[in-house]
């Protein structure tokens, strides 16, 4: 009675190590998509926002991570500006957290628009997401993580160096810049 007692605890102890690894293995190659999920929609939104050229000496960038920082932003650049401030936002978790609301509705000079879930017409980044599944990241089978990291960096920079490219993002949506930026010539 003991042995059959143990054979039963053993077996059922591999058919839990075998689970385990079936999921060990499932939750890697989702957490993997969501890596790059996650870079993918944090790189393209930031394509349109990112300086052409070096920063000023003494200047790094910083991501705006969490509300406290985003109103801090916003403040400096609502004083600086000396105007009110128009965010046009898509869905991101960030953007439509009910703090971020809350402190748009106590704040007369933030208006946030937000576009609808999937708007092309509306939202340029589509248009950068298009020119990039079109491009680089068609019919590429990534090695990697870093694979991807580094060939969508690569497109984004393309796009970024190429006026005509985020011209054609804009148009589509009725977008204009207000200047055009400097274009940067890379020394011969």
């Amino acid at each position: 009675m003991l042995e059959a007692r143990e054979s039963a605890a053993r077996s059922r102890a591999e058919q839990l190590r075998e689970q385990v690894t079936a999921l060990s293995e499932a939750l890697a190659g989702v957490e993997s998509e969501l890596s790059r999920l996650q870079i993918t929609r944090e790189t393209i939104s930031e394509v349109l926002a990112a300086p052409v050229g070096s920063l000023p000496s003494g200047v790094e960038p910083v991501p705006v991570v969490g509300l406290a920082q985003a109103a801090a932003l916003l403040v400096r650049a609502h004083i600086q500006l000396q105007a009110p401030i128009v965010l046009i936002w898509d869905n991101l978790n960030t953007h439509r957290a009910s703090g971020m609301r809350d402190y748009a509705a106590a704040h007369d000079w933030l208006t946030i628009i937000q576009l609808p879930s999937f708007a092309p017409d509306l939202n340029p980044v589509e248009g950068v997401w298009s020119l990039l599944r079109r491009g680089p990241l068609a019919n590429t089978a990534f090695t990697d993580d870093e694979h991807l990291e580094r060939t969508l960096r690569r497109g984004l920079r393309h796009i970024q160096l190429s006026p005509d490219l985020i011209d054609g993002c804009l148009a589509g949506t009725g977008l204009t810049l207000t200047h055009q930026p400097t274009t940067i010539r890379r020394a011969q």
